[in-house]
């Protein structure tokens, strides 16, 4: 970044349009960059429940495995909940519950088995028509799987559940749950 920026820098002082806009503004560029010594922010510490914490000695800002071992600090149980899933993606969204009820149990994190419901396509009235009828259930929470990033499916789901209705959901792109490099 250093060269990068020294290069552009160089560039700057030396064509002549720019020297010629800098003689009209009577500015100048110095050469070289500004150095300073910056301030370093002591290490985060994270709180888990049981009275766990985690420093993160790697000073990486990833804090991904001691979270996959360590309960939450506090939580509330996820219970009445459901999920609606295209019936071609029912596959993925299998295995992508699977794997958070995985995670959720390592975390000690109480997740009751939502209620699946397999829509024929991915319209956006189809959406729209299921959402209507899921709401009316009272569900504490709604994830949707959505086959590809449509803003107009995503901005449907969102008046529904989050304007209409003020119900908290989480909108997944199938692909998003798709395992990669064999993960």
């Amino acid at each position: 970044r250093v060269e990068r920026l020294l290069t552009f820098n160089n560039r700057l002082n030396t064509t002549a349009k720019s020297k010629e806009q800098f003689s009209q503004f009577h500015t100048k560029l110095r050469p070289e960059l500004v150095e300073f010594t910056g301030r370093e922010i002591a290490q985060e510490v994270m709180f888990f429940g049981e009275g766990k914490e985690s420093t993160n000695e790697s000073r990486n800002v990833d804090w991904t495995n001691a979270m996959k071992t360590a309960c939450m600090h506090t939580s509330v149980d996820l219970t009445r909940w459901i999920i609606i899933s295209p019936r071609r993606a029912n596959a993925a969204t299998t295995k992508f519950l699977s794997l958070l009820n995985e995670v959720a149990s390592g975390m000690k994190y109480t997740m009751g088995a939502p209620k699946i419901v397999e829509i024929a396509d991915d319209r956006v009235n189809t959406y729209a028509t299921e959402l209507q009828k899921v709401i009316r259930l009272d569900p504490k929470f709604i994830m949707i799987v959505l086959p590809n990033a449509n803003a107009d499916r995503y901005a449907t789901v969102k008046k529904i559940t989050c304007i209409q209705n003020a119900i908290p959901t989480q909108v997944i792109v199938q692909k998003t749950m798709m395992a990669k490099n064999g993960n």
